[in-house]
């Protein structure tokens, strides 16, 4: 995705320790929301920011998925990081898409990972119901990745 675009306004849901936060921000140089439910993950990610680099780049909140104030407040994105197990995922489908950015002009994508290659085409299924498309999909030692990018109308191809 870093070769062909380059995206705006970035969203790592479920940030942890922040990697996904920090290559986000390394790669398109531009800021990132991280978010987690646990406030040591947060001040983690925060950290981990600093010691990379990337201070002012990263800004991390807890709180409860898409509930969040920072992160309704930075909607829509352009790029929303997901390294979630996949009921929560399933769970969160009508969040990100909700979240995520509608402009026609642009490529808007979902990175969903940390789920099992068996849960694979139920969280496939819960992002399509909601609007998404499969981009393209990798699967390593029997654990999934998925990226998803929103439907775009008045297209025939556009992969």
């Amino acid at each position: 995705l870093a070769r062909q675009f380059d995206f705006k306004n970035i969203l790592d849901m479920g940030c942890g320790s922040g990697i996904l936060a920090m290559a986000a921000a390394k790669t398109w140089r531009r800021p990132v929301i991280a978010s987690d439910i646990d406030d040591e993950a947060t001040r983690v990610t925060i950290e981990n920011a600093n010691k990379n680099g990337l201070r002012g780049l990263i800004r991390a909140t807890c709180g409860m998925g898409y509930s969040s104030e920072l992160v309704r407040n930075n909607a829509p994105y352009d790029l929303i990081l997901c390294n979630i197990l996949a009921n929560p995922l399933v769970q969160m489908a009508g969040d990100i898409s909700r979240h995520l950015s509608n402009d026609p002009t642009r490529r808007q994508f979902v990175i969903l990972s940390g789920l099992l290659e068996r849960d694979g085409n139920r969280v496939i299924a819960a992002h399509r119901a909601r609007g998404l498309n499969l981009y393209n999909k990798i699967i390593i030692n029997g654990w999934m990745i998925l990226v998803m990018t929103r439907k775009r109308q008045n297209t025939k191809s556009w992969r």
